[in-house]
């Protein structure tokens, strides 16, 4: 069976990178993409994913409202999500902070914090390249 990571990010570049990174360092998984939480849901009912990184603000579904269907349609999961937000991004510290969600936060050092994230997530090394 296929091990499995999912991003989502309605930015196309910060999906790339996440591949990118986890292409390098954790080759044994497959990176299914998604641009929003509607297809990040649709995704999630037909695979079964090792970690989900996502971003708080997308348009239809955001952040949040992905973590409360996964939290009631796929509580198993809920250690498994992490989101990776812009450092400016303070809007839902209260749900994080409650939930207790993982944080990755964007911008120029976002490999080392996604890397270390997907780590703590699988419970594996990153591969050295």
């Amino acid at each position: 069976m296929v091990k499995r990571i999912l991003i989502v990010d309605n930015e196309e570049c910060i999906r790339k990178t996440g591949k990118r990174f986890i292409d390098a360092f954790f080759k044994r998984y497959k990176v299914d993409m998604a641009d929003d939480g509607s297809t990040a849901i649709a995704l999630m009912k037909k695979n079964d994913y090792s970690a989900i990184i996502s971003d708080y603000s997308m348009p239809h579904i955001n952040g949040n409202k992905l973590y409360e269907w996964i939290a009631q349609n796929q509580p198993s999961k809920v250690g498994k999500f992490a989101f990776a937000i812009s450092l400016q991004d303070h809007d839902n510290e209260d749900f994080v902070k409650k939930n207790k969600i993982r944080l990755i936060p964007k911008g120029v050092h976002f490999m080392d914090p996604y890397v270390n994230a997907l780590e703590e997530i699988l419970g594996e090394p990153r591969a050295t390249i």
